[in-house]
């Protein structure tokens, strides 16, 4: 089978990984993961399970894998996931369950390691969390966590929350970030999980009041 990512027949087994890789374009394929026994190979039927570790692993995210498992059965269940592949639904679900723990979330790197277009994983989040009705208010308890990966004036961002009348978004939070730490644009988006056009659209609620 072709790689998923650039369709390329030049894939090599990666015995470290266990799992084939494309040697034109390095996409590991995750989709496809066999387990190796004595004298047999056998393929997983659970893939989302090791798509899921996989990313998990790779990230160091591993506490969050029972939510995230409770929240793919939920969905599942309910037919929200379905249109999307694999890979797409387990970073779309991490992103969500990420998102409402208040973590720091990473979204372009998962997608880019299982080779899921990041558009399909953004459109999918919205249809996740308005399933769950998340207004997408954010919460200030885990705000350290955010500060840990930059160099912030903690200050200039307290006073932003102090003094922000309108309801504090993630979107919001992520601009009062940027503007109060040395992160690019880029490099908040990325950090908040949102996309770069919605955290510059907060600079204008934010100015509109």
């Amino acid at each position: 089978m072709p790689c998923r990512n650039c369709e390329s027949k030049n894939l090599i087994m990666n015995d470290s990984l266990q799992l084939p890789v494309c040697l034109d374009c390095d996409m590991i394929q995750a989709n496809r993961i066999w387990e190796i026994r004595p004298e047999v190979i056998t393929k997983h039927y659970d893939e989302h399970i090791n798509v899921l570790d996989l990313i998990l692993s790779e990230f160091d995210i591993n506490d969050y894998r029972i939510e995230i498992l409770l929240n793919y059965e939920t969905l599942k269940r309910d037919l929200i996931l379905r249109g999307y592949n694999l890979e797409t639904q387990m970073v779309a679900i991490i992103y969500y369950t990420l998102q409402t723990n208040d973590e720091p979330v990473y979204i372009r790197k998962y997608s880019k390691f299982v080779g899921a277009k990041l558009k399909l994983v953004f459109k999918l989040s919205k249809r996740i969390a308005k399933y769950y009705s998340n207004n997408g208010v954010f919460l200030l308890d885990n705000l350290e966590k955010y500060y840990s990966h930059a160099k912030c004036d903690r200050k200039i961002i307290e006073n932003f929350i102090q003094e922000y009348e309108g309801t504090l978004t993630r979107s919001v939070m992520a601009w009062f970030f940027y503007v109060g730490s040395d992160l690019t644009q880029m490099k908040t988006s990325e950090l908040f999980g949102i996309t770069l056009q919605r955290l510059i659209r907060a600079k204008k609620v934010i100015e509109n009041g």
